[in-house]
């Protein structure tokens, strides 16, 4: 936990300012051109994977000894072997069919040789998260840490690097160098911390410690459809939506919704439906042992939504109320009145967490069709994103992944409780509340502007206490989810006062 609360932070802002930075002295058409590749370099990782994080996930653990040894349990070498083949491929294939590659992505004008460095990102970086995942599943947190802000800090430093040495100008060829190197360093860092956790655990008797290893057939019937699901999400998916948007737009349109959502992403990672995915996740499991699951699930499901929106909300708030100033003061004034793009990006979190939360829900019920269905039917954001990005560039991009993630949404949440008479709206009148207080919030700012004129930070001040009171007031949560909020957080006696309950 620690090594998460230290880590994630510097990984979070060393990533931030690395967006800061090529946003202020990359062209807008080059920093176009790089969200595109990064786009490409995320679906060649993910679709290449073909079922092998998920069998990390599921059949990759560890055993810690009474001496603090760790003993790596499942098919750690295999699925390294088979990654290391599948990620070789990705890179082969994109080497051979360069000219398709940048044609059908509208980047004729980039040199096929950088496809060559872009290949070899693709493999590294692919191995430094597979290596992230394995550490994670065997509960050495740290370790996977140290991959992530390693590759943070060299891109930073060879960012801060190459504005002393070239008087404040950075060319695609000279980042795409700093991430080979820098995605080669994580790959490295990860193959050494492993094999030393394999070389003390070989003279602490740890045969004695390892369980039997899952067939293959056992593995692939849980994995393959695991990824078939998540091959579908890219198609909606934003790495999906920005390559749409390089074929249909300009480097601008592109750079412009390609820098909201990086910084929207920055939220994301540490909105509670993944910053504490660890703590959800066992919850979820463990109620869905208990002798009346539903009810009790249901009633995680909503509580855990209420908490992710009452994180996202306020942000919205602040976004649309600072949102130009945001964008136009980080990026140097390069990206001007691009702030509703941003807005539109993190109100479309909510959706993101609603998605992330019933994904807890259905792994606990052991029943994966409602999010494959969903995920199916979530799939018209690809054909809607081409219409409204090439109608409206980044802002019809954005609505895009708004609307898909609403789709995805509802079908899901149609499929699970399509049978369940007794899960009535009052299980969402909370999340009612919610979207109510942020409207009232907004509209009450804006009522606050137009009669004094007030500057920015008065006005965030205002929207800021106006939220606050109207949560107060309006009471989002109900007794019992009130109830389970004290007996899990620590200052849960505060929660229970500031909400009406004490």
């Amino acid at each position: 936990m620690v090594s998460m609360l230290v880590g994630r932070p510097i990984s979070a802002v060393g990533g931030l300012l690395v967006l800061i930075l090529l946003s202020r002295y990359m062209s807008p058409s080059e920093y176009g051109v790089y969200f595109a590749l990064w786009a490409l370099i995320e679906i060649l990782i993910l679709c290449s994977n073909v079922g092998l994080l998920h069998a990390v996930y599921r059949y990759v653990s560890a055993i810690e000894t009474v001496d603090r040894v760790i003993i790596p349990d499942g098919p750690v070498r295999s699925v390294i072997f088979w990654r290391c083949i599948t990620l070789v491929c990705a890179g082969i294939l994109l080497i051979y069919s360069s000219q398709i590659v940048l044609g059908a992505f509208n980047l004729d004008n980039l040199d096929a040789s950088y496809l060559k460095i872009v290949a070899i990102i693709v493999f590294c970086e692919g191995m430094a998260r597979f290596f992230e995942i394995i550490f994670d599943s065997m509960l050495c947190q740290g370790r996977s840490q140290i991959t992530l802000v390693s590759r943070t800090i060299v891109r930073l430093l060879g960012i801060l690097y190459l504005l002393v040495l070239d008087s404040g100008a950075i060319h695609i060829e000279q980042i795409l160098r700093i991430e080979m190197l820098a995605t080669a360093l994580g790959a490295i860092f990860g193959v050494v911390m492993l094999q030393v956790i394999y070389r003390k655990s070989k003279f602490n008797n740890s045969n004695s410690y390892i369980q039997e290893k899952p067939s293959f057939r056992k593995i692939t019937r849980f994995a393959i459809p695991a990824f078939i699901a998540q091959v579908l999400g890219l198609v909606y998916g934003p790495d999906a939506l920005k390559l749409v948007l390089s074929s249909v737009g300009d480097s601008r349109e592109l750079a412009i919704f390609g820098f909201a959502y990086s910084l929207a992403a920055v939220v994301q990672r540490y909105i509670p439906a993944n910053l504490l995915a660890g703590l959800f996740r066992p919850l979820f499991v463990a109620a869905a042992k208990k002798d009346n699951p539903q009810n009790l699930l249901c009633d995680l499901l909503v509580v855990c939504i209420k908490i992710n929106w009452l994180v996202i909300a306020p942000l919205a708030c602040a976004v649309y109320l600072f949102g130009d100033k945001l964008l136009l003061t980080i990026s140097n004034g390069n990206y001007p009145n691009a702030g509703f793009v941003l807005l539109i990006v993190v109100c479309s979190l909510l959706a993101v967490a609603v998605h992330l939360t019933f994904s807890q829900y259905c792994l606990a019920i052991e029943n994966s069709w409602p999010p494959l269905f969903a995920t199916a039917i979530a799939t018209v954001g690809l054909p809607l994103g081409f219409f409204l990005g090439k109608q409206h560039g980044a802002l019809g991009v954005a609505v895009a992944f708004g609307v898909a993630e609403l789709i995805w949404c509802v079908a899901c949440a149609s499929v699970i409780f399509a049978r369940r008479s007794d899960f009535s709206t009052g299980y969402w009148s909370g999340l009612l509340k919610i979207v109510v207080i942020t409207l009232l919030s907004v509209c009450f700012v804006e009522l606050v502007r137009w009669i004094t004129g007030s500057n920015l930070y008065l006005l965030g001040f205002v929207l800021a206490v106006t939220f606050f009171l109207l949560l107060i007031m309006m009471r989002v949560f109900n007794q019992r989810e009130i109830d389970w909020l004290v007996s899990v957080l620590p200052f849960g006696s505060i929660v229970k006062r500031v909400f009406g309950f004490g």
